[in-house]
Order: C-alpha cells, then sequence, then structure tokens
C-alpha cells in the first residue's frame, strides 16, 4: 500500500492459475483507497493500470467500476511474473503496485477428493485418515478455469495402494480398503485435446498426463465401547472398571462419573487419556451413596463414539471394630493361655524316681541259704526348693543301709571240729 497526505492505496492482485499449456489465465487487480478508516472505492476515470506479462500472450484486457483484469496464456510451461501499478495520469508517478505469478504446466492440473459415508452422512476427509470396511468414493477434480479440457476425453488409471488397480473412464471410483494399514492412493491421468483451428498444430490431438497421489493411513472406526465390571458397590470401596474399545489406536479416552441427577449444563470436566491400545482400567472410590452413572467418550481421527455404565453406591454400615475387637481378644487369650502353661509347667513338673532294695546278707547258720528279700521302695525326690535347704553334711553321713550290689561270691559258715 502507498499513501498520499492522508489517503492510502492498496493494490491486490489474483490470479486463477495454476494452468496447463495452452489454456488460458486470468489475472485481476483491484485498487482501495482508505483515509484510515472509510474506504473508497477506485474510480477508473480517474485512475489508470499499467500491465508488465512478459512472454505471455495477451487475449483480453478490461477496466471495470473497481477492477481491472487481463487474460493471457502460453504454449511453454514455467513460472511467470506479472506486474501492475496504478497511476492517477498517464505520466504520472504510480500510487499502487504490486505483482503475482502465474505457474504454467504441461500437466492436467486438478487435485484427488475422498469422501467417506459416516451413518447417513458423507463426511469429506481432507486429512490422510481412512476408515477401513467403508465404501470410499476417490474423485479426480479437474481445474480447468477457461474450458480447455470441455471437449477432450480422458482415462484414469487407479492403484489404491493394497494390491487392486484399475481403469477407467469415470473420474470417480469405489473402493473399500478391508484391513488398516498405511498405504499410497495413485491415479495417472490421461487427456486427449484437439486443438482448433487456429492453433498452429491445426487439428491435432494432444495428450497431456497428470500424476496424483495420496498418503493413506487406514484406521478401524470406534465401532464399540465395552465396560466390563460391578454394577453396584458400597462406599469407601474402589470400584475398578474395565474398558475395552473396538477400533485402531491411538484413542482419546474422556470419562466421567457423575450422579443421576446431573445435568450437561453444569460444569464438570472429563479426564482425558490418551491410549497407544485397545484397553484401559478404571479405579473410582464413592464417598456417598446413591445412583451414578459412568460416561466414556472414545475417538480417533476417523471416528468418535460415546457409552455409559450405570453404577449403584451402597452405604457401608460395618464398622471396622467389630472385626478388630475379635481379632484381638483372641490373640490376648492365646498369649495367657501360653504364658499359663509355661509357668505351670515350670512349678509343678515332678520326675518320679525308683530305687530297688536288695538284701544281699549272707546265709544263716542253719546252713540253709535264704534268698535275698528284694523289695522295691518309691522314693521320691525332692525338688530343687527342697534340696537346697537341706544340710549338705547330712548326706554326706549317711551310709547304705543295705548294699545295692549282691558280691560275686557266697559266705562261707565256719565249723569248729
Amino acid at each position: 500500500p502507498c499513501s498520499d497526505a492522508a489517503l492510502y492505496y492498496t493494490l491486490e492482485v489474483k490470479n486463477n492459475g495454476p494452468i496447463t499449456t495452452g489454456a488460458q489465465a486470468t489475472i485481476t487487480a483491484s485498487l482501495s483507497i482508505t483515509n484510515g478508516s472509510v474506504v473508497f472505492p477506485a474510480d477508473p476515470k480517474l485512475y489508470h493500470f499499467h500491465w508488465t506479462y512478459t512472454y505471455l500472450k495477451l487475449t483480453k484486457k478490461s477496466d471495470e467500476e473497481f477492477n481491472s483484469s487481463i487474460t493471457v496464456h502460453s504454449e511453454v510451461s514455467g513460472n511467470y511474473s506479472i506486474s501492475v501499478w496504478v497511476t492517477d495520469c498517464w505520466i504520472c508517478p504510480h500510487i499502487a503496485i504490486n505483482s503475482t505469478h502465474l505457474e504454467v504446466t504441461r500437466s492436467v492440473v486438478g487435485h484427488l477428493l475422498i469422501a467417506q459415508p459416516v451413518n447417513s452422512s458423507t463426511i469429506l476427509r481432507h486429512g490422510p485418515e481412512l476408515s477401513t470396511d467403508t465404501l470410499t468414493t476417490v474423485s479426480f477434480i479437474l481445474y480447468d478455469p477457461s474450458n480447455y479440457f470441455s471437449s477432450a476425453s480422458f482415462t484414469y488409471s487407479w492403484d489404491f495402494g493394497d494390491g487392486k488397480r484399475i481403469l477407467t473412464n469415470e473420474s470417480s471410483v469405489y473402493h473399500n480398503y478391508s484391513s488398516p494399514e498405511k498405504c499410497r492412493l495413485q491415479v495417472e491421468v490421461l487427456a486427449e485435446v484437439e486443438h482448433n483451428r487456429n492453433s498452429k498444430h491445426g487439428n491435432k490431438k494432444v495428450q497431456k498426463k497428470g500424476f496424483y497421489s495420496a498418503s493413506l493411513n487406514l484406521l478401524d472406526a470406534v465401532t464399540s465401547i465395552e465396560v466390563k465390571g460391578p454394577t453396584s458397590i458400597k462406599t469407601q470401596q474402589t470400584l475398578t472398571l474395565a474398558i475395552a474399545v473396538n477400533g485402531s489406536p491411538p484413542l482419546t479416552l474422556c470419562w466421567l462419573i457423575v450422579a443421576f441427577e446431573w445435568t450437561s449444563g453444569e460444569t464438570e470436566k472429563c479426564h482425558q487419556v490418551v491410549l497407544n491400545e485397545t484397553h484401559y482400567n478404571l479405579s473410582y472410590s464413592f464417598n456417598a451413596s446413591g445412583k451414578y452413572f459412568l460416561s466414556v467418550n472414545a475417538k480417533n481421527d476417523i471416528s468418535m463414539l460415546q457409552a455409559y455404565h450405570d453404577i449403584t453406591v451402597w452405604q457401608n454400615n460395618t464398622n471396622p471394630l467389630l472385626f478388630i475387637l475379635p481379632c484381638t481378644l483372641f490373640i490376648l487369650v492365646l498369649l495367657a493361655f501360653i504364658i499359663f502353661t509355661t509357668f505351670r509347667t515350670s512349678m509343678h513338673h515332678k520326675d518320679l524316681v525308683e530305687v530297688a532294695d536288695f538284701d544281699f546278707s549272707p546265709t544263716t547258720e542253719k546252713g540253709t541259704l535264704q534268698p535275698a528279700d528284694t523289695r522295691t521302695n518309691p522314693v521320691m525326690v525332692c525338688c530343687s526348693f527342697c534340696i537346697g535347704h537341706q544340710n549338705q553334711e547330712s548326706f554326706e553321713n549317711v551310709g547304705e543301709t543295705q548294699p545295692l550290689l549282691q558280691p560275686s561270691y557266697r559266705s562261707k559258715a565256719k565249723y569248729n571240729v
């Protein structure tokens, strides 16, 4: 933009390229004037548009109320610069200037358009993501602003990237991708154009080609969300739910647990989780009883689905002391029994010892050897408490009243003759 005193001039230039060789392109220039707040349209009676279009052939030039335009064409491909400037008189310096670039190519100009139906509507997918097991419409959209190809015949060679290829005369085809993968869709466009008599080619048919491709990321759409887990639980207990999503990752999972009285107008934000797998385990604890529901929203780059799971929470009336007190009492009784048994054994344990009393005295004078009178008297051994209070000397002076062992010889009686 240029300025003159308090006026500002803005010149906007546009072209409708790219075009193929032989086709026509239109370049338009528009001048606007402003004083900073109010815009004044340019008056062609006061302002003059000057064009520079080197190496291009001018077909038409027109000046209208608010703009100026030219129509050009070229038989040689290239990137051409077109300049325009505006003056308020024929010999005055310019008050605004601008330029644009026109692309001229030998190829057929156009682009690919991919569409897939979702439920009852059709979504135009501009990105590379496509859904599997969905009828896909692939179209080549010809760009021909000057109707250069109006009488041309076309042949399309399609390569869907999954091993399938077809040849058609139609610019649109249908295809179904069966499995998730990454592939490259390609189409080769062949056009036969017949030049008019004014062309240097006469009535000769000219072939023009175009190659177009698109990288595709085939994904399984989210078709189901399965929530496995209990539908009722008590307060202060942990609820564990397993969420399985039938769809291709990466997945964005957003879950929210609210009461049945909750309305969508309330400000509750869901918990968002990004998954590189199709399973997610959710743990949640309730502080109050009542009816709740889990809202789960799962989506990937091509689809979205929402599911719900009802939960009933009961009040937990169980007092933990009812479990703690019996266990404590049992432990105390067990310890008391062990202590009592140990003390009783140490205080009252007694050993029983039998002492055999044999009579090993010699036979009487009557010549008959009397058998030893053997008696066994049980004698209780005093406990360590009694032994500790006895006099040590009494044990030393006590003799053996009866021998315990029988001598190895017999006593013989002596007779005096």
